[in-house]
C-alpha cells in the first residue's frame, strides 16, 4: 500500500458491480487530517464505471485503512467490531422495525459499499491492507465540520433523535424479540 492508497481498488469494489461493468478510473485522497481518527486512516475513493453499453456512472467512497507505520492496538478487534455493525447489526435493527410496523426506519447510518479483511483473501484474518468501503455522505450534502466548534441548536436536536432513536431501538428489541438480540450480540 503506497502513502495514501488501497492495493487494487477495482478489486474491492468488482462483487458490487455486477457482469458487464469495470472500473475505468479511480482516485484516491485523505479525507481528514492525519491525526483526526486515530484508529483509521480515512481515504476519499473516486470510482468512474463504465456499463456494458458504454455509458459511465461513479461511485463515491470512503475508505478506512490501518494508518501507515502506526501500531494500533486492538485493530483486528476494531475492524471486526465496524463490519459486524454495518453487516448484521444494522440490517437487524432496520428488519425489527420493519417487523412493529414502522413506516420510516432509520436511515441514520452510511451504507457499506465493501470490505476486505486482507489482500489475499484466503482467509477472514485481518492485516494492514483491510478496508472497509461506506458510501461517501459528503456527496449527499452532509460535510465534515470542525470538531472544535459546536453545533447550532437545530443540528443539535436532530443529533439527538438519531441518537435517542439508536439508543432506543436495541432495548426495544431486546424487550420483544430477546432471542434474536442474544444471538446477534454474540457475534
Amino acid at each position: 500500500m503506497s502513502e495514501v492508497g488501497i492495493k487494487e481498488p477495482e478489486k474491492l469494489i468488482s462483487p458490487i458491480l455486477g457482469g458487464n461493468k469495470k472500473v475505468t478510473d479511480v482516485k484516491i485522497s485523505r479525507l481528514t487530517e492525519p491525526g483526526e481518527n486515530n484508529l483509521s486512516l480515512v481515504l476519499k475513493v473516486d470510482y468512474v464505471i463504465e456499463n456494458g453499453n458504454g455509458t459511465k456512472e461513479e461511485l463515491y467512497g470512503v475508505a478506512k485503512v490501518k494508518p501507515i507505520g502506526d501500531f494500533v492496538f486492538g485493530h483486528q478487534q476494531n475492524y471486526k467490531n465496524e463490519l459486524a455493525f454495518y453487516n448484521i447489526v444494522v440490517p437487524t435493527l432496520q428488519d425489527f422495525q420493519r417487523q412493529q410496523g414502522v413506516d420510516d426506519v432509520m436511515d441514520i447510518f452510511a451504507k457499506l459499499h465493501a470490505f476486505r479483511p486482507n489482500f489475499h483473501g484466503k482467509n477472514d484474518e485481518i492485516d494492514d491492507d483491510s478496508v472497509i468501503m461506506l458510501e461517501n455522505l459528503i456527496e449527499l450534502g452532509y460535510e465534515n465540520i470542525d470538531r472544535l466548534v459546536g453545533f447550532d441548536l437545530e443540528l443539535t436536536k436532530l443529533i439527538l433523535k438519531d441518537l435517542a432513536l439508536l439508543h432506543g431501538v436495541p432495548l426495544a428489541l431486546r424487550r420483544l424479540q430477546p432471542e434474536v438480540y442474544r444471538e446477534k450480540n454474540r457475534i
